[in-house]
């Protein structure tokens, strides 16, 4: 789980965006152990997506209700 201003979100692997469809830079969100770089999705137009980048590895994070 991430949270980002008070809005949690879950790693999400089906969510049939693949990594080109990285968007605007949002900032970046650490925890003990890492940081990542965070993403607006390309085609998610109800900005439930996040995809969050760290070293080598990607995933796409969804708004939890």
């Amino acid at each position: 789980l991430i949270t980002i201003n008070n809005v949690v979100y879950e790693l999400d692997n089906n969510t049939g965006f693949s990594n080109a469809d990285k968007d605007k830079y949002l900032g970046k969100v650490t925890n003990s152990k890492i940081t990542m770089k965070v993403y607006s999705v390309k085609g998610d137009t109800d900005q439930n997506y996040i995809y969050t980048l760290w070293d080598w590895e990607g995933a796409f994070y969804k708004r939890q209700e």
